[in-house]
């Protein structure tokens, strides 16, 4: 069974807006990884404000790092948003700080070996960014092992450092010099493969900093205006455009190729095609011809751009404008996209594609088999938009995930109602960005009771961030279930786009609920 969430939501008074003087996201690094408690680390958004200070939630979790005021502590606690002196981990907190995110402070974690709370000097707060990625080193020139993604594992003589994914090589600041070092991993001084000057900058994940590699036969230092490292995700999903509808060649994984009018671009491996932003015009674009020739992989972190692309000219299949009027926004994530028709010979609002990091494919689980509406659990596919947001879609049973932003939730239904519908449903904050990213507690529709009831055992999570088996189509054969679904479902596509177009002009909706057969297309 089902119910409309109209009257099954609890209060959302306390999610207020972050103030300016609080950063939006945090990070929790350096607890050793064969310690108890390792899982508190990760990235931390705000959420509310409890007594008068900011709290953050972690992704993917219920757990809240918020402020303790009898004893003037910052606390970690997986029992979520509440006031109560249980936590997982503390830090006293310093004079007149005003949120927690300062590598200051002396976090203290349970042991449950010692039955206390252990110092931990290597576990700090940060604001710095969880990942950076380098890009743009040529193949054939010395050095390339050093392009590819960095993690932030903690703090180094003040500033942050990041460890490559292959363990081998770290970003650190060497504060003698000034400098950011790329070095070995048991580097010391000033030792380095390449370096660039610091100057003011907090993390290395800047693209204006100017990256000096030694090489040649006089092993001379030489700055690669190519190389660059950036704050941006080392890939992007773009998903939606109907397979049988102009361009949706669009659709596919993007990869972090480098930059272009210092912003990242991102090449879909296997052919021209390339996302990148356009000053002139402040929009981002999606240019299938961008490339010199077709890419090769999408681990080389080295394309050959078109010569010509920092001139003038919005050439295009697809494009976005920046959510920033001067051009600052760094990603090309959730926007609206615009996809060239020729038939109308011009660029035409599409609602259901969708560019994004939320992952390819979500498993939900945990709802007891026996008990109502067990058929939610299973593996769901990214189909493409609604509202917004991701749009997933199960085929047996038939079932969708879907945001619904009037009552600020993702829901769980057998079909995509308009009156928000649903199996089951879970308040989440505004910045999620997918199912199980910052949902604190999943409710589940009940015939025989008539109403939502919370279950704590059902969870959504990223099968493949998690180290679970995954089926064959989350990479080369992810077209195969999406073209599936687009079978089943392909109807009334015009009739949703101007449903999601007067939600977003603040019209009323003309249609109370209808059935979904249309609208999911699929990279």
């Amino acid at each position: 069974g089902s119910c409309s969430l109209v009257n099954a939501h609890a209060d959302m008074a306390g999610f207020e807006s972050s103030s300016p003087s609080w950063p939006s996201t945090l990070q929790v690094v350096g607890r050793g990884v064969l310690r108890e408690n390792v899982d508190i680390c990760g990235q931390y958004r705000f959420l509310s404000v409890l007594h008068g200070k900011p709290a953050y939630q972690q992704r993917g979790s219920s757990t809240v790092l918020r402020y303790w005021p009898p004893s003037r502590r910052w606390v970690i606690d997986r029992g979520g948003l509440r006031d109560s002196a249980v936590a997982v981990a503390f830090a006293q907190d310093l004079p007149c700080s005003l949120h927690p995110a300062h590598s200051e402070l002396i976090w203290n974690v349970w042991e449950s070996a010692r039955q206390t709370y252990v110092t931990d000097m290597e576990m700090v707060t940060t604001v710095a960014p969880g990942m950076v990625t380098f890009v743009g080193r040529d193949q054939g020139r010395s050095h390339t092992e050093i392009n590819g993604s960095y993690k932030l594992r903690g703090v180094h003589m003040g500033r942050p450092f990041y460890i490559h994914d292959n363990g081998d090589l770290i970003v650190r600041y060497c504060p003698q010099e000034q400098r950011w070092l790329i070095s070995n991993a048991e580097g010391v001084g000033n030792q380095c493969r390449a370096f660039a000057e610091a100057g003011t900058t907090e993390h290395p994940g800047f693209p204006e900093l100017r990256w000096v590699f030694c090489e040649g036969p006089c092993n001379a230092w030489c700055v690669d205006p190519m190389s660059k490292m950036l704050v941006a995700p080392s890939k992007i999903h773009v998903a939606g455009r109907s397979m049988h509808a102009e361009n949706a060649r669009i659709n596919g994984t993007y990869f972090l190729a480098g930059v272009i009018e210092g912003h990242p671009a991102y090449a879909l491996p296997g052919t021209c095609t390339l996302i990148r932003f356009s000053c002139m015009t402040q929009r981002w674009l999606i240019d299938t011809d961008a490339l010199c020739e077709p890419s090769l992989g999408s681990r080389l972190y080295h394309f050959m751009f078109r010569p010509d692309l920092s001139t003038p000219g919005d050439r295009c299949a697809a494009f976005a404008e920046s959510h920033d009027a001067d051009g600052s926004q760094t990603h090309p994530l959730n926007l609206d996209w615009f996809v060239w028709d020729s038939k109308q010979r011009r660029h035409i609002l599409d609602l259901c594609v969708l560019s994004t990091t939320a992952p390819k494919m979500l498993r939900v689980r945990g709802r007891a088999h026996g008990r109502e509406n067990s058929c939610i659990n299973g593996d769901y596919i990214l189909v493409g938009a609604y509202c917004g947001r991701p749009l997933y879609h199960m085929q047996e049973p038939e079932t969708f995930i879907y945001y619904w932003p009037p009552q600020q939730s993702w829901v769980i239904s057998s079909y995509v109602s308009h009156g928000g519908e649903s199996i089951a449903w879970a308040l989440c904050q505004q910045s999620s960005e997918y199912p199980g990213d910052l949902c604190p507690c999943w409710n589940v529709y009940e015939g025989s009771r008539g109403s939502f009831f919370p279950d704590p055992a059902l969870r959504i999570c990223d099968p493949a961030s998690a180290g679970e088996d995954t089926f064959t189509c989350m990479d080369d054969d992810w077209h195969a279930p999406v073209e599936s679904s687009q079978k089943q479902l392909f109807s009334q596509m015009q009739m949703e786009q101007d449903w999601q177009l007067s939600v977003k002009k603040g019209g009323e909706p003309r249609i109370n609920s209808m059935r979904l057969h249309y609208g999911v297309y699929g990279a």
